[in-house]
Formats: C-alpha cells, structure tokens, sequence
C-alpha cells in the first residue's frame, strides 16, 4: 500500500482557498462565504489526482492574519499543523492585492522545506495575468494565475500539483486488487455524526476519543461551522467521526454562514451510519434535542445518547438513571436508544461508548430470515389477538426489506384493524426478540 500523499492550501481570509477546495474535491464540503474567517478547522477530503487516480488528501485551512476574532490564534495553530503534515503546499494569494502578513507566513512556508506552489487566484481573465510579477519576491517559483470561482487554469493547475507532488513509498509491496481492498475498506468503516446543540461538548469528545486536537474547542457557541471528520481504528473497524455545528432553533439563526453549517450538520446526520446525540447533562433536555431526534429516527439512523459534562454534575448511577428516565418521559419514541454518561474532560464512558457503537451498527445491518421472522408473528399473534365488531386481525407473514434503515412488511387480513397501540405493541416486541437497541424500526403494514 502506498501512503496518501497529504496537500494544504494555506493564504490570508477570503483569498478563495475555501473555493478551491471544493473545485478540486468536486464537493461543496466547505461553506462559501464573504466573512473574512469563516474556515476555522482543517477540512479534509480525499480526491484522485490526473490520469493515474491517484488517491490524495486535500487540506482546507484557515486565513492566515494577524487580525480577527479572539478565536484567531487557535485558528493559526490549525493552520501550521497542516502545513507540518503536508507534503506540498498551495499557497494561494490575491490577484492585485499584495499584503506584508503574507511574506511572513511565506517565510514559514520556505523553512518547511516542503515543495509549494503559490496560486494567483481571482485572475478571471487575461489582463489580470500581469500581477503574477508581484509575487515573484515570495520566492515559490512562477506563479499560476487562476480562478478556482470560474474554473480558469485549474487544469494546468491539477498537472503542476503531479509535478511537484513527492513520489510515495510502497508500505506493501504484495500486489492486491484494488477493487477488493476498496470494498474490504468499506464493509470495516463505520461513520459516526455527532450532534447536539451549541456548546454541549461535541468537539471536546471528538478530540477525546481521537486523542488529537482536531476541533478547536472554546466557550464561543457556533465554533464549529465545517464538518470535522477524523478516524481512529478499534478492533479492525475504522471509525469515522463527525464533529458538527450545533443545531440551534431556526428563529435564533440569523447569519447565513451558521444557516449552511446547520444544514451541513444535518446532512452529516443524513451521510452517518450511527448519531451520537450529545445533551449537557447541567441542562435539561429541551424539544431543541426532540426535533434533533425527530431528523434522526427519520433517517433510520443508530441512536446513542451520551450525558456530557458528567464531571461537573453527580456522577453516580442513580443520578444517571434519573437523567434517562427524564428523557424517556420527554421522549418516549426514542426509548430503544442506548444512554451513556460520558465526560469529555476526564475521558469517562469512552471504552464503552466504542463497544456500544459496535454493537448498534450490527444491529442495524442484521438481517433476520424469514423463517425467523414469521416464528415471531405467530408468537406476538398468540399472546395479544385484537378483535373488533369489524373482525379479528390475522397477520399472514412478514419480510425484511432492507438493513440499514431496518424496514419489514407485514401482511394481514385488513389494515384497517390494527390500531395505532397494536402497532406500538408489535415494533416494541420486534426490538425486544431479536434485540435491536439504538435502531429505529419501520413496519410497513399491507394487505394480503
């Protein structure tokens, strides 16, 4: 196996580095917006380069200044880490707007040593090609003029990234079939959303879990705007987590950048296997955590709800058990989802938050045969039979369709006969014989 070769792309605030990214990756990972500063964290994504398909990591990063938000330094820090971990660097810069701050993060960029390739961008057309000579004092070589906004010169730009890009080593040298690694690869991944409202701790956990400062972490609610993704490897599955902007009441949403890192987050909720709702537990559960809930059931996506801050409150298990019950009284429809007290400080509940999530995701992808099945509906049929003046209910048999969301089809006699509690009465017996905790269940009823 070859290592993936890592490229960052490092400027001042909206120079288009954000634009880039997403051109390149072909993705609209990354929130596009006026805002000086609204990248913060390292985006990530994987893209193949030229016509090999050489698999690369992109790096997106935030602005380079010496001005901002109190949030600046922290944001820096991200920065250099990309560049430590880069093996080439784009350095993109403003058609005619040369500013002294670049030149000293220049300077970091020369004693790196790391190949780079300063990028003129905002050159949408001929006449703006002359401004290349105002960048030749940075000393990376000719500058490329582009518009990553109009797609000009981005080719020319893909073929001098292969140029400069270091030769990587084979890890492996067993020949191995791409194909099958690709679909090995995905059967082992599990990817995780983490969600919540602002400030409850999710970016804490991700980097507790991952063991890296991958999320900036600070009191200031909406931190996080991009979706952070980061990997660890337990017992040969690869976990993927999500580390999302907190999802606030839509009347509190006024900018449009916390708008699009809304729905980002709820998109991540669409993309993952298994959510990971994150309530603060020296606040009480609020309909902001329902409606979160309600995106996720809706979906069919494995459900753990984790207590944070369990540091800061009593930690005992009676005080854990009064925080689930509290929440199964407010939301009952999401009593099959497994709770955990966890701190993102003292790393508490962490082991068994993995070992549940390993758990949830084979449940989700279980596949109950129909012999199974239909054992079941003659035993949940025995014990509870409904009657009414218009008849008695039978229930013929039933099928999985489909894992991951987990959907069945019964058929019976008539579908006017089953009530609302029967129905209830059916998915909670279901979840209990073949035990399919933090999955939700859909029951599709026909007639025969």
């Amino acid at each position: 196996m070859k290592k993936q070769p890592v490229i960052s792309i490092l400027g001042r605030p909206n120079v288009g580095k954000s634009t880039l990214f997403n051109r390149l990756t072909k993705t609209r990972k990354a929130i596009i917006d006026d805002t000086p500063g609204v990248t913060r964290d390292i985006l990530r994504q994987e893209f193949l380069l030229g016509e090999k398909q050489i698999p690369v990591i992109l790096q997106d990063t935030g602005g380079l200044t010496d001005e901002g938000d109190i949030l600046n330094p922290l944001v820096q820090k991200k920065s250099i880490e990309a560049l430590k971990i880069s093996d080439l660097i784009l350095f993109m810069v403003e058609a005619k707007n040369v500013l002294p701050i670049e030149e000293e993060f220049i300077d970091l960029v020369r004693k790196s040593g790391k190949p780079a390739i300063i990028i003129m961008n905002k050159s949408d057309s001929l006449d703006k090609d002359i401004y290349v000579h105002d960048f030749y004092q940075y000393g990376l070589g000719e500058p490329l003029p582009i518009s990553a906004a109009h797609n000009r010169n981005i080719d020319e730009l893909l073929e001098e990234i292969e140029k400069k890009l270091p030769q990587t080593v084979d890890t492996d040298e067993t020949e191995t079939d791409d194909a099958s690694i690709l679909d090995e690869r995905n059967d082992l991944l599990i990817k995780i959303a983490i969600v919540g409202k602002p400030n409850v701790g999710k970016s804490s956990l991700l980097n507790k879990i991952t063991r890296k400062e991958r999320s900036i972490v600070s009191n200031i609610p909406g931190t996080t705007r991009d979706i952070i993704d980061e990997s660890i490897t337990y017992k040969k599955y690869e976990f993927r987590f999500l580390d999302t902007a907190g999802i606030r009441k839509k009347s509190k949403v006024s900018e449009d950048i916390e708008y699009y890192s809304v729905n980002r987050s709820i998109k991540a909720i669409n993309e993952a296997d298994i959510t990971l709702l994150v309530i603060d537990s020296l606040e009480d559960v609020s309909e902001q955590d329902k409606k979160i809930t309600d995106q996720i059931v809706k979906n069919g996506k494995g459900l753990i709800v984790l207590f944070n801050k369990m540091d800061l409150y009593d930690n005992s298990e009676e005080a854990v058990k009064k925080r689930r019950e509290i929440l199964h009284f407010k939301f009952p429809q999401i009593g099959y989802a497994p709770t955990l007290a966890v701190s993102a400080v003292t790393g508490k509940g962490i082991g068994s938050l993995l070992e549940k999530i390993l758990l949830v995701k084979g449940n989700l992808n279980r596949k109950i045969t129909t012999s199974k099945l239909n054992a079941f509906i003659q035993d949940v049929v025995k014990r509870y039979q409904p009657s009414s003046k218009k008849g008695v209910l039978r229930i013929s048999y039933g099928v999985q369709t489909s894992v991951a969301p987990v959907e069945f089809i019964f058929f019976l006699n008539n579908t006017s006969l089953i009530s609302d509690n029967y129905r209830q009465y059916i998915s909670n017996r279901l979840r209990e014989y073949f035990h399919y905790e933090g999955v939700p269940i859909k029951i599709i009823y026909k007639e025969k």
